[in-house]
């Protein structure tokens, strides 16, 4: 028989402690043929996630998602402030569950026989189980659920999140909202019933049960993932675990700030607050912090107050407001440093407008934004030299706005990669022998430097963009090789041969090894710095108050010699006023590591800003929490900002909220100082 629904819902309105903790009193609601939850219900809730580690064959591939899947249960227990511990599959097979009441395995893709017969075995006394997704039918069998045919989205927002019936469990709220491409359908079996079914973004239901609740456990028809809605997961976990067992009602009440575990980098709430005070003592203004401390350590009075009055449910409520509020004070904790470079790369054009792009910028405090406005073979302005990309005038559109709301424009061009270029320039330059060439004679969609037409055209871009367009800086990127194996064209050939004063029958096979090679790595170098120099003069011609920086590759000492990109010598010589590093990696070891060498390069000769890599090609980043790692990591290392790769929707939604409640909280003013000539050609 499935649980009587008109049952339960008599327990929504107020969860009291009879109703909470006393087992037999919470069961007096539901069918008579069900056992009592735990005879031990009075005790302290114990709740195990089992992290997957059996992978089956083939399956290594799948570690990172079973992690993400991990560390998404893991949030979600505790932004609910459910206490909980951590085991393995491995573990479970070695030692069982004793002490815990309550086993959730969040995305287990290959349970071996034995840890099945261990969790058959925890269920037949008295343990209860969340399965994820996955599971085999005698286990799922075991919580009273069939699993049938695992389904794929098949577009965007065809499972949305899953429509809640709120007053079937005192707690659920009434939507459990995440963005999911694969479900598994599922069927409630005798003794368990569904309590919701997906729906896609425009509401419409699927059919297909979101989770199914029995006495002996819960199943849910998807793994969670970090993308999730946090509190929605977090309500609808803590509701499920508190039917299951209790108890986990009344110990996910936090009644001091030191309850409120864990809070960012710190181990609590009271941890913090005691590292504001001692910050404060050392002169820190951190009465912002304080007074909005302080306003949570009331909503904890209110939480004990109703816990006290047995009242579980209200005191949940104002539990989950004190942690509300208690991650703002978090946020709010990164001090705002002024005179730093805050700058965020772009695209041409943003979402849903540049008007729209740079209020939110300004109002996370950031201080400039550095929109690529062309490649070597197509512009996103309009170009005197070059092929439009379309007839938007996308730098006016930048430019515009950014004077609107007081956000200086960095106009960033594409070097010598001829990116998005129609395939009739592209012909056009191959024609004329200004591509770069492989050493099989196969050319590139890049401008050779050594070609004059090439440094012509480059120089007259930087002119025109500047000249025209009251644009606050101008960044060099994509200033460099594509790689060690370019270039051969006929011109470099016979420039280099002239650079070594002798004939060379054999290349390239003469420059991939011995002196020859050296002499060539030089020589490529040579190209590129001569073009910088000759970019800035040009610049500092026309507009002396034009910032010029580049976007450089992270490891000057390797890179130098595979692209060419000499940049320390670009800073010793004085032929950029800024270099902003792409130091992309989601490891804050690696981050450190690569500034500390820049730092060293650099020497203070001028602004240094490492970028940081939040979206990427190829890497997952570790949400706000990482970006304020890194950017604490730069201001630690005395550099002088951080630039954020890239702009797009996320940012706006995840990352500034975050950064103008402290790191940003205050406006910073740039002013990097500047060279007052560049130097005269040669060395």
């Amino acid at each position: 028989m499935q649980l009587p629904i008109a049952a339960i819902r008599a327990l929504a309105p107020t969860i009291a402690l009879a109703a909470l903790v006393a087992a037999p009193s919470f069961a007096a609601g539901l069918a008579a043929d069900f056992p009592s939850p735990v005879a031990s219900d009075a005790g302290p809730a114990r709740v195990a996630v089992v992290e997957g580690d059996f992978l089956g064959p083939n399956g290594e591939s799948m570690r990172p998602q079973m992690r993400r899947h991990f560390a998404a249960m893991c949030e979600a227990l505790e932004a609910a402030g459910v206490p909980y511990t951590t085991t393995s599959d491995t573990r479970v097979v070695k030692e069982g569950l004793s002490g815990v009441r309550l086993a959730i395995l969040p995305y287990n893709r290959a349970v071996s026989p034995i840890e099945l017969q261990r969790l058959l075995a925890f269920v037949r006394g008295g343990g209860k189980l969340i399965v994820c997704f996955l599971g085999p039918p005698d286990l799922l069998a075991a919580i009273c659920v069939r699993a049938d045919a695992i389904v794929k989205s098949s577009g965007t927002g065809q499972f949305a999140g899953i429509a809640l019936q709120g007053s079937i469990l005192p707690g659920l709220p009434p939507a459990f909202t995440q963005e999911t491409t694969w479900v598994r359908r599922a069927a409630p079996l005798a003794g368990a019933r569904a309590l919701g079914s997906w729906q896609s973004a425009d509401g419409k239901h699927s059919g297909i049960p979101g989770a199914i609740i029995s006495q002996t456990g819960a199943y849910l028809s998807c793994a969670l993932l970090p993308s999730g809605d946090l509190e929605s997961q977090a309500s609808f976990i803590r509701a499920i675990c508190g039917f299951l067992i209790p108890a986990i009602w009344r110990d996910a009440i936090p009644l001091t700030p030191d309850d409120i575990r864990p809070l960012g980098n710190y181990q609590s709430l009271g941890h913090l607050q005691r590292a504001l005070l001692d910050r404060g003592k050392a002169g820190e203004d951190i009465s912002r912090c304080m007074g909005a401390l302080n306003g949570v350590v009331q909503t904890l009075k209110l939480a004990r107050g109703a816990a006290d009055a047995t009242d579980y449910l209200r005191a949940a409520r104002f539990a989950d407001q004190a942690r509300a509020a208690a991650r703002t004070v978090y946020w709010m904790s990164y001090p705002s440093k002024n005179g730093e470079m805050r700058g965020v790369w772009a695209c041409n054009s943003a979402s849903p407008s540049w008007d729209a792009a740079m209020k939110s910028l300004r109002g996370a405090n950031i201080n400039a934004v550095f929109p690529y406005v062309c490649s070597s073979g197509v512009a996103w302005y309009d170009s005197r030299y070059l092929p439009r990309a379309s007839q938007t005038d996308y730098l006016a559109l930048a430019v515009q706005a950014g004077r609107k709301y007081g956000v200086p424009v960095h106009a960033r061009t594409l070097g010598l990669y001829a990116m998005c270029a129609p395939s009739a320039f592209i012909d056009r330059l191959r024609e004329q022998g200004r591509l770069m060439v492989s050493p099989s004679g196969k050319t590139k969609n890049w401008l050779c430097p050594v070609n004059p037409a090439n440094r012509r055209l480059i120089r007259q871009l930087a002119v025109e963009i500047v000249s025209r367009y009251p644009v606050d800086g101008f960044q060099i990127d994509y200033m460099r090789y594509p790689g060690e194996q370019y270039c051969f064209c006929p011109l470099c050939r016979k420039a280099f041969q002239e650079y070594v004063g002798a004939t060379i029958s054999n290349l390239p096979e003469a420059v991939k090894k011995g002196p020859l090679r050296d002499k060539f790595l030089d020589w490529r170098r040579k190209q590129v710095t001569d073009l910088v120099r000759e970019i800035g003069n040009d610049i500092l011609a026309v507009r002396p108050d034009v910032i010029i920086s580049a976007a450089v590759f992270i490891n000057w000492e390797d890179h130098r010699n595979g692209f060419a990109q000499d940049w320390k010598k670009w800073v010793d010589w004085g032929l950029v006023d800024m270099v902003c590093p792409m130091n992309y990696t989601p490891s804050n070891d690696r981050f450190t590591l690569y500034t500390q060498r820049q730092v060293k390069w650099v020497g203070k000769q001028v602004p240094l800003c490492p970028g940081i890599g939040v979206n990427a090609d190829n890497m997952t980043f570790p949400g706000p929490q990482g970006l304020l790692d890194q950017i604490t990591i730069a201001r630690n290392m005395d550099t002088d900002g951080w630039v954020i790769f890239n702009y797009y929707d996320g940012l706006v939604s995840d990352y500034l909220p975050y950064l103008k409640l402290g790191a940003t909280s205050a406006p910073s003013t740039f002013n990097p100082f500047r060279r007052a000539i560049m130097p005269p050609t040669g060395g």
